[in-house]
């Protein structure tokens, strides 16, 4: 079986070409169908496990498997129902970090262009939009936000489709202090781990104790104190040591 990368400077892949489709009526409807959902679920699968699908699709399809065509196309008809559904749900999940103050949102409503604007989370933690003014944004997850602005607009528009997409995320902070090349504060992806945040910082000095860095986090009890083993993660060891920065953790080293 023979894969044939995905050429993005086309808009839509010729998967007729690609996969030796017979030009046949009851092929034509499945090629059309896969052809369409190909933006969102060849993104999602890479391409390459993309078309390794659609051979499949197109190998039971020459298959006799003693079945009629009625039940044939049923089958098939499911198979792709529930495959594209899945993927596309997956692939448009909203990420679940935090947002707050400073956040750039885009805000889009399905077949309404009036209704497509970008945002700014205010510092009081609200974000306006129109029709339904004022919405919490800080301290919820971007699925959160989605779900309230959707269930307010449906007020207005009847069933509304919301997307709701980060544009640039100002409010992650992490702050480096002490003996490294450049202290400060960072705005950061929500995915950043201790040694990315030193590498931020320029690295550490040459008096640096690199046997008592910590990691100061304000938890629901209070501040907490987290060690960090810098010459055992730099060896390949207690990796699990090198953790994920919460948004305001301030990196120490002394």
């Amino acid at each position: 079986m023979a894969f044939i990368l995905r050429d993005d400077s086309a808009e839509k892949p010729n998967l007729r070409r690609c996969f030796n489709f017979p030009a046949h009526a009851t092929y034509d409807k499945y090629v059309s169908s896969l052809e369409n959902f190909a933006p969102c679920i060849s993104d999602f699968l890479s391409g390459i496990i993309f078309q390794g699908f659609c051979c499949v699709i197109r190998d039971f399809l020459e298959k006799e498997v003693g079945m009629n065509n009625v039940m044939k196309h049923l089958l098939v008809g499911i198979i792709l129902f529930f495959v594209c559904g899945s993927f596309c749900a997956v692939a448009f999940e909203p990420p679940s970090f935090i947002l707050g103050p400073g956040d750039v949102l885009e805000v889009s409503v399905w077949k309404d262009e009036d209704l497509t604007k970008q945002v700014v989370i205010q510092p009081d933690g609200y974000l306006s939009f129109p029709l339904i003014g004022q919405v919490l944004a800080g301290g919820r997850t971007l699925a959160d936000v989605q779900s309230e602005i959707a269930g307010r607009l449906e007020e207005y528009i009847s069933s509304p489709t919301v997307t709701l997409l980060p544009i640039r995320i100002e409010s992650y902070k992490v702050y480096v202090l002490g003996k490294v090349n450049k202290p400060g504060v960072f705005i950061v992806p929500p995915s950043v781990n201790v040694m990315q945040a030193l590498s931020m910082s320029a690295g550490t000095t040459p008096f640096a104790n690199l046997d008592n860095i910590s990691i100061l986090r304000q938890g629901p009890s209070g501040q907490e104190r987290i060690l960090f083993d810098y010459k055992a993660v730099t060896k390949g060891k207690n990796l699990e040591l090198n953790i994920e920065l919460k948004n305001g953790d301030v990196v120490v080293v002394p």
